[in-house]
């Protein structure tokens, strides 16, 4: 805050930051009568109290460049810009006060940068045009890349069966007849191959279901012995 010697020349200076800068701006001495530690603790309650964080966020930078112009002002310089005023010796509780304002600034605007986003601007270069109707699954299937026509995916013909069961269980009832005994399966089958034994078995079931044949095995693992029906 300014000191009560120079409050007078800028009434009104907390609504204002900027002309805070302005005055600072026009005349560089004028830095020296300012109380940083205050002018950052004014700051740091308009970031509570402020509802337009925006506002706030504009003030900080400014801010610090009071800091910076001050500390330009009051330190010694290798290359002195070339001010209208001449320089004059400074107090040491002056110097004391930069370092702990501008690391308080710092932490201020670090604070505003994580938790204040700017509202995104209506008008986008890019506008989105929501489609009618649209949803997920319309829009991949509309999608060249991700729709197949059904013209290129291969069907799979299926070949009608050689020897279907009925076929195969006149086959089998009528080599059964042939032996006018008990058989064992094996006799039954074709070819030993894993098709062949399948579909035999097979009937042998469902001939067994009509009770057409008798089916024995003794124990385990012994041979089945296939005989007709009563």
């Amino acid at each position: 805050m300014i000191s009560s010697e120079q409050q007078d020349l800028d009434p009104g200076w907390e609504e204002n930051v900027q002309a805070l800068a302005l005055k600072v701006r026009r005349r560089p001495l004028f830095a020296r009568e300012l109380r940083l530690l205050q002018l950052v603790r004014f700051l740091s309650e308009r970031w509570r109290t402020v509802s337009d964080l925006q506002t706030v966020s504009e003030e900080a930078p400014v801010t610090a460049w009071i800091i910076r112009r001050k500390s330009d002002v009051v330190l010694p310089q290798v290359e002195p810009e070339n001010e209208p005023e001449v320089l004059e010796p400074v107090e040491e509780h002056d110097e004391a006060w930069i370092e702990p304002a501008t690391m308080a600034l710092q932490q201020l605007w670090h604070s505003a940068q994580a938790f204040y986003s700017r509202p995104v601007s209506l008008q986008s270069a890019h506008p989105y045009r929501p489609i009618k109707g649209a949803t997920v699954w319309k829009l991949a299937w509309s999608w060249p890349r991700l729709h197949v026509p059904k013209s290129s995916i291969p069907e799979r013909v299926v070949t009608a069966e050689n020897d279907p069961l009925e076929v195969r269980m006149d086959q089998f009832m009528r080599r059964l007849r042939s032996y006018e005994r008990p058989v064992p399966f094996e006799l039954m089958v074709n070819a030993h191959q894993p098709s062949e034994v399948v579909t035999t078995f097979l009937a042998m079931v469902h001939l067994w279901h009509r009770q057409e044949v008798q089916v024995e095995q003794p124990g385990a693992f012994d041979p089945i012995w296939i005989s007709l029906g009563g």
